[in-house]
C-alpha cells in the first residue's frame, strides 16, 4: 500500500530523528541489497535485485531486519526517482508474531509474507518460548493486507522458528528475488532465541507471573515517576476512565463488591469495545519517556460465554509516528480470582504524543470487570517542559487576497510527498501552495485550443446586490489549452463595451486530459494552459433582474481594474429560500456569491469540469431521466410548489438535509453542479453552491481532531461521524469532487485545504491496494486521490492513483475459482459472500477509474472500464420472468449483489433492489460502449443501457404520484437522486460521442 502517512511520511519523520547526526556518505550509484535515501529526504528504503526499492512500513518492522542504520546508501534524487517502489517490507519469518486489532488472532510470520494463525497459547510457547506473549506486535489494519494467509499451525511441529529465520537471510531472500553480497546479516531474534525444540506433549502455558503488588517500573537517572491517574481507588471518582464511543461499554462505581475500599470500577464492555484512560499532550510539547506502565488489581467476573478475555494494555503513541506502541496482556475470567496487572512499555527515551491505559474485549459479546489500584506511569525526564529540539520554519500562510502578479511554478520540492504533511498537522496548509498559479503559462509551450472564443455570462444579482455598485465575482473554467496568458481576457457588456476588470489565473492544468475525454473541436497536444480564471468587475443592479455579459477568450483586454476584491468579501450570508432562518436547523451560517454568475452551460459541458458531459435534450431514449433529473430536484430541496399545485404536508416528503446525512451521501453537491452543466437550470446552481458551502463545514479538519485518535477523524462528515473521538469513521461521506467544482466557478481557495484532508483521511481508513475494501468505498477513495492530483499535481497522489488502478486492474484480469477465466469483474465481496461483486457499486468505482483517467491519464483505464462493462452485462443484470409490481415481464434490472461465477443470481434475491439502481448500473457499461474498438461488444452494450434506461422510466413513474398532501415526485429515500442523476451525463457521450466545443 502506498500510504502517505504510513509509506513514507512516518518514516521521514522517524528515520529523520534516527539519523541525525550521522554524516550522509557521499552519493554513489545505488548497490542492489542494500539500504537507500536521498541526501535531501530522511525516508528510508531497501534496494532490491529486482531494480525496486521496498518499503518499511514502520521501524518495528525496519528493526526486524536491520539493528541499526549503517550502511545506509545516499543516493541522488534522480536516482531515487529512477528506482520504483516495489512494495512493502513485511516483518521478518520467525522474529516475531503479530496481530491487528479487530482481529484477536495471533499469526506468526513465513517466508514471502504469509502468515499463519498460531492456534493455541500451548503451540504459541512451544514455537516461541515461555514470553511468547511479549514478541507480539500490533499492525494497523491497513497493513495486514500486505501478508497472504497460509494454513494454521495446529502443533509446534507445523512451524519451525529456528528454520523460518535461517532462511530469512535478507528481504531479497524472504521476497524469491534472489540473493545479493551486500545483504546484511538481520539482527538475533528478541531474547536471543530460536526457541529450542518443543516436548512432544507441549503442556499449555499459565498467565505470566503477576508483578508484585508493589512493583514500580524503574525510573532511571535523570527522570521522574508521575503517575497519571489521580485517584487510583476509585473513591471520588471514575479516575478519568471512559468508554472510547457510546457502543463501546460503560463504566461505573462497584460498590456491592468492591476489591479494596467502599468502592473500585466496574468495566463493562461490548463486542469489540474499549473503555480508556486516555492523556494527550500538547503538540511537540510531549514529555521524554523511558517507560509507560499501567498497573491495577483486576477482577474479570463475567462474559456473555466462558471463553471471552478482557485485553490490558498500555499503549503510546510518539510524537510523528502514527503507528502505536502497546504493551498487552489477556486476562481469562476468574470470577473470585484478583490478579495484579503490571504491563511496562519501554520506550527509550521517545517524545509521547498521547498515552492510552486501555481495557479492551477482542471479540463479539460482552465482558465485565472490577479493577482497583490503578495506577498510570510515565517514567519521563525531570524537566518540566520537553528537551528543546529544532523549531522547523512554518510555512508561510497564503494571503486570502492573491497577488495579482501571482508567484512562479513551485518547484518540486513543494510537492504534498515531500513538503506540508506531517502526521500531526495542526497548522494545515492552503493547498493553493501546491498549485501552478502563474498568470502566464506560455513558456510551458504552445496552446493547445487558442483560437478566440466568446462565452456568455448572465448575472442574476441578489436583493442585497441592487441599488449600488457591487463587485462581480466569479471563476470561469477553461477548456483544456484554451488560454496561457491571463491577459487574454475581456469583458463586454450588451452592448458591446469593454467593462475594466480584474483577472487572474485559479490554476494551471496539471495534465492534459486524453482525446477521448475531450469534446470535438479540442485537441490534446500542446500547452493544457490556465484551468480557470477569476473575473472580477465593478457593476450597478437597479433590480433583481439577470444581466448578461460575454467574456472573450484570447482577446487582449485593454481596461484592467488595478486590484482584485477578496473573494469573500464578495459573498453574502444566505438568509432566504433553503436557508432562510425559518428553516435552516443546521446552526451553520451559509455564505454564497452576491451576484451568481450563470455561464454557458453549452460551453461548460466542454471545460472539463467533470469528465464526459452530455448535455440534456440531445438524447431520445434518456428524455424521461433528463426531465426527473430536473423534476425531482425541487423535492431534494423542498421547493415542491415548483412541480406541483398543492402543498405537501407529510413529514415523509420534507427532507432534512441540514442535521441528517442521509442526503448527503452520494455528493449531494455535486449531484447539483453536474444537473447545472446538462441543464442549464441556475437554481441547480445556486443550490450547489449552497449544498458545497454547507458540506464543507462539516468536514473534521487537523484542529476537529486534536486530541482524538488521531488522524482518523480528519477529512469524514460531521453528520455521518458526530464524534471525532471514535476510533474508525465512515469515509463514504466524504467527496471532495464538490470543493474542486466549487473553487473553479467561484475562485474561493477556502475550501480547498478540505480537499488534502479528504485525500489524507482516505489513506488512512481504505487501502486501494489490497482486498478488505467494497467498490463503493473503493470508487470514493480512489476519485478523492484524483481530484487531488488533478488540483494539485502531487506526485504522491498520483503514485497512489496509479497503483491503486494496477492492483485492482491485476485483480480484474485475474483467474476465478479452479482457473475460471477472468470475467472483468472486480470481485470485491460487499457483503462477505465469496465470489460475488455489487453492480451499482462497481458504478461508482467506474467513475473513480473515469476521473482518474482524466486526472492523470492512466492508460489501462479504458481496457478496464471495458472489461467492467462485460461483467455487468454477462453477471450483474437478468431479464424479469414474471409480473412483479412496477418491474414488467422482460424487462431488463440490475441484481443488486451478483454472483461472480457459476449461474447467475443475486444471494439477496430482492428484485427491488436492483430495480433502483438500473440508470446507474447503465453507466458503466455506456463507459464500456464508448471505449471498446469491438463495433459488435459496442452494439451489445449499447443496446443494454437502452433496456436499463427503460427500466428506469419505469421507475420514475413508480415514484411519480398524484395524491393530496404528498409530493408528486417522491425522493424516498433522497439519497436514491444522487446515486442515479450524479453521473447520468456519461451515459449520452458514452453511447453516442461527444459534443463539440
Amino acid at each position: 500500500m502506498k500510504n502517505a502517512a504510513v509509506r513514507v511520511l512516518v518514516l521521514a519523520l522517524m528515520f529523520s530523528m534516527s539519523l541525525a547526526g550521522v554524516p550522509a556518505p557521499a552519493s554513489a550509484a545505488p548497490t542492489q541489497g542494500s539500504l537507500i535515501k536521498r541526501a535531501d529526504h530522511p525516508a528510508v528504503y531497501y534496494y532490491a535485485t529486482d531494480g525496486k526499492r521496498y518499503v518499511f512500513p514502520n521501524e518495528r518492522v525496519f528493526k526486524t531486519w536491520y539493528a541499526d542504520f549503517s550502511g545506509v546508501q545516499t543516493v541522488t534524487a534522480d536516482e531515487m526517482a529512477s528506482i520504483g517502489i516495489g512494495g512493502n517490507v513485511t516483518y521478518r519469518p520467525g522474529y516475531k508474531m503479530i496481530k491487528i486489532d479487530t482481529d484477536p488472532k495471533v499469526y506468526a510470520v513465513a517466508k514471502g509474507g504469509v502468515i499463519r494463525h498460531v492456534s493455541s497459547e500451548a503451540v504459541a510457547a512451544a514455537v516461541f518460548g515461555a514470553d511468547w506473549s511479549a514478541l507480539i506486535d500490533d499492525i494497523p489494519d491497513a497493513f495486514f493486507v500486505n501478508y497472504a494467509q497460509g494454513a494454521a499451525i495446529l502443533s509446534a511441529s507445523e512451524y519451525s522458528r529456528e528454520a523460518e529465520l535461517a532462511a530469512a537471510t535478507s528481504i531479497n531472500a524472504d521476497k524469491n528475488l534472489g540473493a545479493s553480497p551486500v545483504d546484511s546479516t538481520p539482527p538475533p531474534p528478541p531474547s536471543g532465541d530460536p526457541a529450542p525444540a518443543p516436548s512432544p506433549e507441549p503442556e499449555p502455558v499459565p498467565a505470566p507471573a503477576p508483578a508484585p503488588s508493589g512493583a514500580l517500573p524503574t525510573v532511571p537517572t535523570g527522570y521522574e515517576l508521575v503517575d497519571l491517574i489521580v485517584d487510583p481507588g476509585f473513591e471520588l471518582s471514575l479516575g478519568g476512565f471512559e468508554p472510547n464511543g457510546s457502543s463501546d461499554g460503560t463504566v461505573a462505581h462497584e460498590t456491592a463488591n468492591p476489591i479494596v475500599g467502599a468502592k473500585s470500577l466496574r468495566v463493562n464492555l461490548n463486542r469489540w469495545g474499549r473503555i480508556r484512560h486516555y492523556r494527550d499532550y500538547a503538540w511537540e510539547a510531549g514529555p521524554y519517556a523511558d517507560s509507560l506502565t499501567a498497573k491495577a488489581k483486576v477482577r474479570v467476573e463475567s462474559g456473555s460465554s466462558s471463553t471471552k478475555k478482557l485485553e490490558v494494555c498500555a499503549i503510546a503513541y510518539l510524537q510523528g509516528d502514527a503507528n502505536p506502541k502497546s504493551k498487552c496482556q489477556d486476562y481469562p475470567i476468574a470470577a473470585s480470582t484478583v490478579v495484579d496487572v503490571f504491563q511496562s512499555l519501554p520506550l527509550a527515551g521517545a517524545q509521547l504524543d498521547r498515552v492510552l491505559f486501555q481495557f479492551k474485549l477482542n471479540d463479539d459479546g460482552t465482558i465485565s470487570a472490577v479493577t482497583e489500584d490503578a495506577h498510570f506511569y510515565v517514567v519521563q525526564k525531570k524537566s518540566s517542559a520537553p528537551a528543546p529540539s529544532p523549531t522547523p520554519t512554518p510555512a508561510p500562510t497564503p494571503s486570502p487576497t492573491p497577488s495579482p502578479t501571482p508567484s512562479p511554478t513551485p518547484s518540486p520540492s513543494t510537492d504534498l510527498e515531500a513538503a506540508g504533511f506531517v502526521t500531526r498537522p495542526t497548522g494545515w496548509r492552503s493547498m493553493t501552495a501546491e498549485m501552478d498559479m502563474r498568470n502566464d503559462v506560455s513558456s510551458n509551450g504552445a496552446a493547445a485550443n487558442a483560437s478566440a472564443k466568446d462565452v456568455t455570462v448572465t448575472l442574476h444579482p441578489s436583493s442585497d446586490a441592487v441599488g449600488t455598485t457591487r463587485r462581480v465575482s466569479f471563476g470561469l473554467p477553461l477548456a483544456p489549452g484554451t488560454l496561457v496568458n491571463a491577459a487574454n481576457v475581456k469583458v463586454t457588456n450588451a452592448s458591446g463595451q469593454e467593462i475594466p476588470a480584474f483577472v487572474r489565473s485559479l490554476g494551471a492544468w496539471e495534465h492534459m486530459p486524453a482525446q477521448a475525454l475531450l469534446c470535438n473541436g479540442l485537441s490534446a497536444t500542446g500547452n493544457p494552459g490556465i484551468r480557470s480564471v477569476l473575473v472580477q468587475f465593478d457593476m450597478n443592479f437597479a433590480s433583481t433582474a439577470p444581466v448578461t455579459v460575454t467574456v472573450g477568450l484570447n482577446r487582449a483586454r485593454t481596461q484592467s481594474l488595478p486590484s482584485e476584491t477578496p473573494v469573500a468579501d464578495t459573498y453574502r450570508v444566505v438568509n432566504d429560500g433553503t436557508y432562510a432562518p425559518s428553516v435552516n436547523t443546521s446552526g451553520l451560517t451559509i455564505r454564497e456569491p452576491r451576484v451568481l454568475a450563470a455561464i454557458d452551460h453549452e460551453y461548460l459541458s466542454c471545460a472539463s469540469l467533470v469528465p464526459m458531459v452530455n448535455l440534456a435534450g440531445t438524447r431520445s431514449y434518456m428524455a424521461d431521466s433528463d426531465q426527473a433529473t430536473d423534476d425531482f430536484f425541487y423535492s431534494l430541496i423542498n421547493r415542491h410548489s415548483e412541480k406541483q399545485s398543492w402543498p405537501v404536508t407529510s413529514g415523509d416528503d420534507i427532507i432534512d438535509f441540514y442535521t441528517d446525512p442521509e442526503p448527503w451521501l452520494y455528493d449531494r453537491a455535486q449531484t447539483f453542479y453536474n444537473g447545472y452543466l446538462r441543464t442549464g437550470n441556475v437554481d441547480m446552481l445556486r443550490e450547489a453552491n449552497r449544498a458545497a458551502n454547507h458540506y464543507a463545514q462539516n468536514l473534521y479538519g487537523p484542529s476537529d481532531c486534536a486530541g482524538t485518535y488521531y488522524p482518523y477523524c480528519v477529512g469524514s462528515f460531521k453528520l455521518k461521524n458526530p464524534s471525532p473521538t471514535n476510533s474508525w469513521h465512515d469515509l463514504k461521506y466524504s467527496y471532495s469532487e464538490n470543493l474542486l467544482t466549487n473553487y473553479l466557478l467561484n475562485g474561493d481557495a477556502s475550501l480547498l485545504p478540505k480537499i488534502g484532508h479528504i485525500s489524507w483521511g482516505f489513506e488512512f481508513h481504505i487501502n486501494l491496494e489490497g482486498a478488505g475494501e467494497t467498490e463503493r468505498h473503493r470508487g470514493y477513495a480512489l476519485l478523492a486521490h484524483a481530484v487531488d492530483a488533478e488540483l494539485t499535481g502531487s506526485a504522491h497522489q498520483r503514485s497512489v492513483v496509479n497503483d491503486a488502478i494496477a492492483a485492482m486492474r491485476a485483480r480484474q484480469t485475474t483467474a476465478g475459482p479452479g482457473g475460471a477465466p477472468a470475467n472483468g469483474c472486480f470481485n470485491y465481496p460487499p457483503e462477505d459472500q465469496a465470489n460475488t461483486f455489487s453492480p451499482w457499486m462497481s458504478s461508482l468505482l467506474a467513475y473513480g477509474f473515469l476521473r482518474s483517467h482524466h486526472a492523470v491519464g492512466n492508460a489501462t483505464v479504458p481496457a478496464a472500464l471495458v472489461d467492467l462493462a462485460r461483467c455487468e452485462v454477462n453477471r450483474g443484470v437478468a431479464q424479469r420472468g414474471a409480473e412483479d409490481g412496477p418491474m414488467r415481464v422482460g424487462r431488463w434490472y440490475p441484481y443488486y449483489i451478483a454472483y461472480s461465477y457459476g449461474a447467475k443470481g443475486d444471494p439477496e434475491d430482492n428484485a427491488y433492489n436492483g430495480f433502483e439502481h438500473a440508470l446507474d448500473v447503465s453507466v458503466p457499461i455506456a463507459l464500456g460502449a464508448y471505449f471498446t474498438t469491438d463495433a459488435g461488444q459496442k452494439a451489445s452494450f449499447s443496446a443494454m443501457v437502452k433496456e436499463l434506461l427503460l427500466t428506469h422510466d419505469e421507475s420514475i413513474d413508480y415514484w411519480t404520484r398524484d395524491s393530496t398532501g404528498r409530493s408528486k415526485y417522491r425522493a424516498n429515500p433522497p439519497r436514491k437522486y444522487l446515486w442515479q442523476y450524479k453521473n447520468s451525463n456519461l451515459v449520452g457521450w458514452g453511447l453516442d460521442g461527444k459534443g463539440t466545443y
